[in-house]
């Protein structure tokens, strides 16, 4: 399954959000991550990343590479990228903000029940007694270390 299938198959799951047993074993292979949240302070991923974020509205997922390895064709990304999930919890002029900022990959926007981010995804659609919960993505952790790795 593409990142494309596994969001239309989220798409308009009930909260709280129970990822089926196929669609987790998919987003491992594949190296996809499911980025939602599980309520007003906590964000899940899940797949190829799998962790619980306490954040607050407006606070901002980082992801720092470890280590990236690569194939000899330098195009080939083995599954053991790793990264380190950094959130930011100061005002954007603080020292540490900007050490931050300066190791990070990639980063998502959590606001209002919704992930904001310029890395390429598919979103889905969490609702509960029928009603809107939240915006979901699907991202490839694989399309973040080709940007670190051609970056």
């Amino acid at each position: 399954m593409d990142k494309k299938k596994i969001a239309s198959v989220l798409n308009g799951i009930e909260y709280p959000v129970q990822l089926p047993n196929i669609i987790r074993e998919e987003l491992e292979l594949n190296n996809f991550v499911a980025v939602y949240f599980h309520s007003d302070d906590l964000v899940y991923l899940k797949g190829a990343i799998s962790d619980c974020l306490k954040i607050t509205d407006g606070d901002y997922i980082y992801f720092k590479k470890n280590n990236i390895n690569h194939g000899s064709d330098k195009n080939t990304i083995y599954k053991t990228f790793d990264v380190s999930i950094l959130i930011n919890k100061c005002e954007d002029n603080c020292c540490y903000y900007e050490e931050l900022t300066k190791k990070a990959c990639a980063k998502i926007l959590c606001e209002d029940y919704e992930l904001i981010t310029d890395i390429s995804h598919e979103t889905f659609t969490v609702f509960e007694d029928g009603e809107l919960y939240c915006l979901g993505i699907v991202f490839d952790i694989n399309d973040i270390a080709r940007e670190l790795y051609n970056g």
